[in-house]
């Protein structure tokens, strides 16, 4: 099963025209996109990317990199490696050694002028966060995203009472403690959503608040805007009042030909059925269709 792209760890149209990315080991993931995006396209962006490995057998894709270097004029490569003298790889850079204050300024002088992403290792990111601290660059231009993901503590409540989550799309409703997430509730009443990260980073569970008051401090994958309209991470939220949630928001479509059998269609009425509308997530074909997801 494929899922659409979700996450806050991404290149964005406000980033600036320089960029530097940062990597150690299979943290060359993110990276590997965000450059193939970059060159695919021909954006003209200044681009670094610095890779840290044990030994040159360690670098990821490393034919592929220097292809896109010679065709693509705006990428510069970098690598450093620590635990093998290397003094020349080809359409790259190389250092030896850690990552380091020297290395960064020599490959990059401009650095407080560049946005720059860091992924790898939880040693590595803390190591390249104070590297380029030292070096001047704003927080604000410095994004990073660990592989290494810790869940979610259990959030710790004075409040005693419990409360009811209504789930619209199949009409049950149950009850919550205010130290149980509503993940964790749906799937105790047998109703199986999407999660990955349990971290709330990754964005995956990504649900609707109809009604209602939760506490979701850890909800790092939505911005003021998602919150605003009504979006929370249900791997990640507690109730703090009775709910109603939807938890496949983007379920609902529009039937433009064919026949469905949606008995479990409890989320919508009968002027929303006039109108076409029809849940993916509980319908079935009856005919040839014809769907707007």
């Amino acid at each position: 099963k494929y899922t659409l792209p979700s996450g806050v760890f991404h290149l964005d149209q406000d980033n600036r025209g320089k960029l530097l990315l940062l990597s150690a080991g299979s943290g060359v993931t993110p990276m590997l996109s965000m450059v193939r995006f970059i060159t695919d396209l021909g954006l003209d962006i200044d681009l670094h990317f610095h890779h840290s490995a044990k030994t040159r057998a360690d670098l990821i894709c490393r034919e592929e990199l220097a292809l896109l270097a010679k065709q693509y004029e705006k990428l510069t490569l970098s690598f450093n490696f620590t635990r093998e003298v290397v003094t020349d790889i080809d359409s790259a850079f190389s250092f030896n050694g850690r990552l380091s204050t020297e290395m960064l300024h020599t490959q990059c002088p401009d650095l407080s002028d560049r946005d720059v992403f860091v992924c790898g290792p939880e040693g590595f990111m803390q190591s390249a966060a104070r590297l380029c601290t030292a070096l001047g660059l704003p927080v604000s231009q410095y994004a990073s995203e660990s592989f290494e993901i810790s869940q979610t503590e259990v959030v710790p409540s004075e409040i005693a009472e419990s409360f009811n989550v209504k789930f619209l799309e199949t009409g049950i409703t149950v009850e919550i403690s205010p130290d149980q997430t509503v993940l964790e509730a749906a799937e105790e009443a047998g109703i199986y959503a999407d999660y990955s990260c349990l971290a709330g980073i990754c964005g995956s569970c990504n649900t609707q608040l109809v009604k209602g008051d939760i506490y979701a401090p850890d909800a790092r994958a939505l911005d003021a805007e998602d919150i605003a309209n009504g979006e929370f991470l249900s791997c990640c939220s507690y109730a703090r009042s009775d709910l109603e949630v939807n938890l496949y928001p983007q379920s609902s479509a529009q039937l433009v030909k064919g026949d469905i059998y949606a008995p479990d269609a409890r989320a919508l009425d009968a002027e929303d059925i006039a109108n076409g509308e029809f849940l993916s997530c509980c319908s079935y074909a009856r005919s040839d269709l014809e769907v707007n997801l």
